[in-house]
């Protein structure tokens, strides 16, 4: 079933294949291919963020019509704005830059302690929605910690590409030819 939803939707989306339904997500084409090796969106939030208009049951179970009763357009919201700027890759989209600062701006503006309260009423919640929300909160942490984990390697990188330009600075005061000063030498 999760097949014929997927190509049902990049049909909807005009997308060619899967490729683009992951590109069009921000995700990669893998986690694409597990939803359908396992027979289950993982994070239909993902999917309602950028299309707010699709039923989200039908997304999960393939049964009923594709879009919400009386939801026929593609126009995002302000709380779909919102959620686009966590988004992992949603700044690489074409044309979404410009609307993502803004959503950005937006985002900062919205006191913690009301979207914390929002956020456990939908939890709370027996919907759809919960499960969504819990897909994205759960990929929006991974990111998040992904982000922080790639901010150390790069830090351990230029670290370490420090002591190694203060290396070849000593061995040079030693008098020692390293191989590429000699290249150098050949080709000037």
């Amino acid at each position: 079933m999760t097949k014929k939803i997927l190509d049902e939707l990049c049909r909807y989306l005009k997308l060619k294949n899967n490729k683009e339904l992951a590109e069009y997500l921000g995700i990669s084409p893998t986690r694409v291919y597990s939803w359908k090796k396992y027979g289950k969106i993982t994070d239909v939030g993902l999917i309602l963020v950028k299309n707010p208009e699709l039923n989200p049951g039908w997304l999960y179970t393939g049964e009923g019509e594709m879009l919400e009763t009386g939801q026929k357009n593609n126009s995002i919201g302000k709380e779909q704005k919102i959620l686009a700027t966590i988004e992992p890759g949603s700044a690489r989209k074409k044309g979404v830059k410009a609307e993502t600062q803004q959503a950005r701006q937006e985002t900062e503006a919205i006191d913690e302690d009301e979207a914390i309260e929002q956020t456990r009423y939908v939890l709370r919640s027996d919907t759809v929605y919960r499960g969504a929300l819990v897909s994205n909160i759960r990929a929006f942490y991974q990111g998040v910690r992904r982000e922080e984990e790639m901010a150390g390697v790069d830090e351990q990188m230029i670290e370490m590409q420090n002591k190694m330009d203060m290396m070849m600075q000593m061995l040079e005061s030693l008098g020692a030819h390293l191989p590429g000063k000699k290249r150098d030498a050949q080709e000037g």
